[in-house]
């Protein structure tokens, strides 16, 4: 499976092929706190052209899916899945190092705080594909729907650590950006960096 080549491809409307087995996907893999509603997903597709909804093919199967923002200077993986059925064969190690090349060598993501076991190998699985985890940056990031409620996620970024101004770049652009247009939020006030 290693040799076949990975194909993203863009999903610009929700009858397009592979975005019903995607949203699948996507229930079963976020929790409710992290998941926006589909009809923003088609907003966004359709309209936003910082935002992108990959679908992830190998071959004829849709594999996994990768949302992902455009933000300057970084690429910033909002959500990342692969399927049950495919995950322990690299794919997602694939993904990450395709994205790192796509982003030009600077990209961001958010992972639960890692404090137990699962959370704490997603952390290393990124740190292996080379990203920096940033603990000094308090990120707590509020649901994206009632019953609103916040948590506390850790930033990555590759190459490097982020910056001050990188970390508030990016909390801005999730409060200002992708929050007040895709969630249910009238006027949100997370998240917000704080230096720790």
């Amino acid at each position: 499976m290693e040799t076949t080549k990975l194909q993203f491809i863009p999903f610009h409307s929700l009858q397009d092929k592979g975005w019903s087995e995607a949203w699948r996907l996507y229930v079963e893999s976020f929790p409710q706190n992290e998941r926006w509603k589909e009809a923003r997903y088609a907003d966004a597709m359709a309209n936003d052209p910082l935002f992108t909804a990959d679908g992830i093919w190998l071959g004829e199967e849709l594999v996994g899916l990768v949302f992902h923002w455009d933000i300057g200077r970084f690429l910033y993986i909002e959500h990342l899945a692969i399927k049950p059925e495919c995950r322990n064969q690299k794919l997602g190690s694939r993904v990450v190092e395709a994205m790192i090349e796509r982003s030009g060598g600077h990209l961001l993501l958010e992972i639960e705080m890692p404090e137990d076991e699962l959370t704490i190998r997603r952390q290393h699985f990124y740190m292996r594909k080379g990203l920096k985890p940033n603990p000094d940056y308090e990120y707590i990031h509020p649901s994206y729907s009632e019953p609103f409620e916040h948590y506390p996620l850790m930033l990555m970024s590759y190459p490097d650590p982020l910056t001050p101004e990188e970390a508030a770049l990016m909390a801005d652009f999730t409060r200002e950006h992708v929050l007040k247009l895709y969630s249910d939020h009238e006027n949100p006030a997370l998240p917000l960096i704080r230096i720790g």
